[in-house]
């Protein structure tokens, strides 16, 4: 046994950096802020856990096999809101520091990756559940990874609260390690296949029954069930939680980091982000919000000069924090941003202060309409229509395609973003640009028909190009694809 400060030196560095986001402290602001009392009972929660789901056991260093690398942990500290803001809980969580293990020996590397529903499913999910009426209904795995069994020998040392060194050898996957994830992932597709759940081959983090009358999607331990009726999804709810134990949310009204507000008559939600934009903004602008920025709504910067490099560069780290929290805003809930966001992500790696001066004034705007974002409708009909177009050439010669995925005029999916290939005219950037959009398409049909979603109309994609349109008449591709039928529209 030793003292915290003697592992400490062994780590050289146990904590990387003082946290600059008051609901995610370090170590040492954790233990050393007015909320201690209140982090020291979320420490002993997660021992709890940890003794319960029998995640380790504990063993003498001389048990652990000559030459075995072993891999330390470090606290990780959340304070959990509700959908409002308001404090929910003070969550510490153990992890082990991945990176220190050995590729091979204490995790596969083809064995990391776990599959997770996307946004663009979120929003399926909801506008099927919109449009048949059906109940909807959200859970949260209570410790997921801590339920799955490893199947690699890792070995781990730890610091316990009298600041003495453990040794442990982990059963069960904890957070942080390389393969954990995948292991979960591997656990819940078993959890859901005795439910009577398969798979799904377009969102491989979706799951649905035989006759489609149960779908859920999951993202790592969230879990979104649409059904006909409460009963069904009491039913799906039983089967799960005879493997693990569920947090059961209700409808959901906070997942992926989106504030969903619902109508009274279920016929009607509203997606948006306002917390975190809040958050966004007393991390990159506290002065602005402390005094109070002017009264008037900011609008896009749209002056081309403020997205190029220039020789006054800005601070690295920060930028791509910013950009980075931005990206995640215009993919969930903000798609008029999409272009703007992209262009100053170009500049990640050599950022300068005209480009921070965009970004930040990026925030300004969505601060001051952060009530803002997507409404899905009940719609009458589910028709899915993808809208591609492109801007021609640029400042580095490369054209820009825009795309727009809808079921029934509701938004599930967009994104702007540079094509890859340089286009030698109009007619070239917007037939790539089309052949985005029908790969959207093809997905799209493929996974609305494992769902057993059956469409009004034929997926249908739209270009205001005649010569795009002209050219895919044309198209090798287009004229022997079995998977999606093509109908181009010129608008």
């Amino acid at each position: 046994m030793g003292t915290r400060t003697q592992l400490a030196r062994e780590r050289k560095s146990r904590v990387q950096a003082v946290g600059t986001d008051p609901d995610h402290p370090t170590d040492d602001q954790a233990r050393n802020s007015p909320q201690a009392a209140e982090w020291a009972k979320a420490r002993e929660r997660e021992r709890d856990q940890l003794i319960k789901y029998g995640v380790f056991t504990k063993i003498k260093k001389s048990d652990i096999p000559e030459g075995t690398k072993i891999v330390d942990t470090k606290w990780v500290y959340v304070i959990k809101r509700k959908a409002d803001g308001i404090i929910d809980k003070y969550k510490a969580r153990k992890v082990g520091r991945g990176f220190t293990q050995e590729a091979g020996i204490s995790y596969d590397t083809n064995k990391t990756y776990a599959k997770m529903m996307p946004p663009e499913t979120l929003k399926i999910l909801l506008v099927i559940a919109l449009h048949r009426k059906w109940a909807i209904r959200q859970w949260d795995v209570i410790a997921a990874y801590l339920q799955a069994l490893l199947h690699h020998d890792v070995y781990v040392s730890d610091i316990n609260e009298q600041g003495e060194i453990e040794y442990w050898k982990l059963n069960k996957a904890l957070y942080g390690l390389k393969q954990a994830g995948h292991e979960w992932f591997k656990t819940l597709q078993e959890i859901l296949h005795f439910a009577g759940l398969e798979q799904c081959i377009g969102d491989e983090g979706s799951y649905a029954s035989a006759d489609g009358q149960l779908i859920i999607g999951s993202h790592v331990d969230d879990l979104l069930g649409i059904a006909p009726t409460e009963a069904d999804l009491d039913k799906a709810e039983k089967s799960v939680e005879k493997s693990v134990e569920l947090d059961k949310r209700g409808r959901p009204s906070l997942i992926l980091g989106i504030e969903l507000s619902w109508n009274k008559e279920n016929t009607e939600v509203v997606l948006t982000q306002q917390v975190l934009i809040e958050s966004m903004m007393k991390t990159f602008l506290p002065a602005e919000v402390e005094q109070g920025i002017p009264g008037k709504r900011s609008p896009l910067p749209l002056n081309p000069m403020l997205y190029e490099a220039d020789e006054d560069p800005t601070e690295q780290k920060p930028y791509q924090s910013l950009i980075g929290g931005l990206l995640f805003v215009a993919r969930m809930t903000r798609p008029e941003i999409s272009f703007h966001v992209n262009l100053l992500g170009r500049r990640a790696t050599n950022p300068s202060t005209s480009n921070m001066m965009a970004a930040k004034g990026i925030l300004r705007y969505l601060y001051w309409s952060r009530s803002e974002g997507i409404i899905l409708k009940k719609p009458r009909h589910l028709e899915l229509k993808v809208f591609a177009d492109a801007s021609y050439g640029g400042s580095e010669a490369r054209s820009q395609s825009g795309v727009l995925i809808t079921l029934r005029e509701q938004p599930i999916g967009w994104y702007s973003r540079r094509q890859d290939v340089v286009s030698l005219s109009i007619t070239e950037a917007e037939y790539i640009a089309d052949c985005e959009g029908a790969k959207d398409l093809a997905w799209g049909r493929q996974f609305l028909k494992e769902l057993r979603i059956e469409a009004s109309q034929p997926p249908t994609l739209v270009t205001d190009s005649e010569g795009a349109y002209n050219l895919s008449k044309t198209s090798q591709f287009l004229r022997r694809s079995r998977h999606i039928e093509h109908r181009y529209h010129y608008i």
